[in-house]
């Protein structure tokens, strides 16, 4: 009795070890019938990451090339360079299209009998399309600090506080006192990194940014040396001459990332 005991338990741990079972009456060595269960798991984890891979690419356009023909520039008052802060209640004394294309607002601002006068100049491709300005009353705000460079920001709101017009020529989509949200609300703008392959500069290796933008229930994505109109009822045009960054700087007097970027708001229709 006990010797059967001992063979009923050795057979389950010699039979462990083999990976197929003899057939009574054919002879024939058989596979393994049971399932490779990491086998399964490993084709698993390949199907969840195609999937993220495809709802990531749905989410995010594949990065479009820059166009020669896309730019965006502004000077306030004919220059770049010096400091400044005005914030100040203006009425929008004309707006003229020059020959060339660029579109110069005329501002007089101030209260009481005391009136300055301020000109915005704007060039871009497309250019901006602007109407219905003229006489309105707004609200300036103009920021400029020269560094090695000069950054330079500004707006014209309605009497309702939303930006019709604004500009960005510096290393930061906002003045330092306001996030991008605030400095063109009603429209929320995010900067979105990592949607272009870097490429090689002699200042270092340089990646396109894009600037993601809400506006009036409508979204969308603007790279770098693109142009898009945002916006359901009422549009925003975006036009981002530049949006770069640098992952590692090797020039000091070059800023790590740059926008050259100008919004204007148009009607639908």
């Amino acid at each position: 009795m006990r010797a059967t005991c001992c063979l009923l338990t050795l057979l389950p741990m010699l039979g462990c070890y083999d990976s197929g079972v003899i057939l009574g009456g054919d002879g024939e060595d058989h596979a393994d019938a049971r399932p490779e269960v990491g086998a399964d798991a490993d084709a698993d984890t390949e199907a969840d990451a195609e999937a993220d891979a495809e709802a990531e690419a749905e989410v995010t356009p594949a990065c479009p090339p820059a166009s020669d023909g896309v730019w965006a520039d502004f000077t306030v008052d004919g220059t770049v360079m010096a400091e400044a802060n005005l914030d100040l209640a203006c009425l929008v004394d004309s707006v003229i299209e020059d020959s060339a294309g660029a579109v110069r607002i005329n501002l007089g601002c101030g209260t009481g009998g005391i009136i300055e006068s301020h000109s915005l100049e704007l060039t871009a491709s497309p250019g901006p399309w602007l109407f219905g300005l003229d006489g309105l009353e707004v609200r300036f705000r103009y920021a400029a600090d020269p560094v090695w460079w000069t950054n330079r920001w500004f707006s014209l709101r309605d009497v309702s506080g939303d930006v019709m017009v604004a500009g960005v020529s510096a290393d930061a989509l906002a003045p330092p006192a306001f996030t991008p949200n605030e400095w063109f609300a009603p429209a929320n703008v995010d900067l979105r990194t990592g949607v272009c392959p870097p490429t090689d500069d002699s200042c270092g290796p340089l990646e396109r940014l894009a600037l993601q933008v809400a506006y009036h229930g409508g979204t969308g994505l603007v790279f770098d040396g693109t142009a898009v109109a945002v916006g359901d009822l009422l549009s925003l045009h975006v036009v981002v001459g530049s949006a770069t960054r640098y992952l590692e700087v090797f020039c000091e007097d070059m800023p790590q990332q740059f926008f050259h970027v100008l919004m204007f708001g148009l009607p639908d229709g």
